[in-house]
């Protein structure tokens, strides 16, 4: 573990980034190992802001497609 702790703060942006744009863990997990392998706060937000971005849009285009399907086939 502490290994591992070594290669992640080394490369924690890169670790971050990964885990938020793979969907591998749950956001939650990620959260967790974040606080653990004390990641800079600065870091941990702009992963997260960076990561989180392309899923909440394709799921609120997905959202807006389907209601406007459901608008016009009901």
């Amino acid at each position: 573990i502490d290994q591992m702790e070594k290669k992640f703060h080394e490369n924690q942006t890169c670790y971050l980034l990964f885990l938020r744009f793979s969907h591998l863990l749950p956001f939650w997990f990620v959260n967790l190992g974040a606080s653990l392998f004390h990641v800079k706060t600065w870091t941990f937000i702009w992963t997260t802001l960076i990561g989180v971005l392309p899923l909440t849009y394709f799921l609120v285009e997905g959202g807006a497609s389907l209601s406007k399907y459901f608008e016009t086939h009901t």
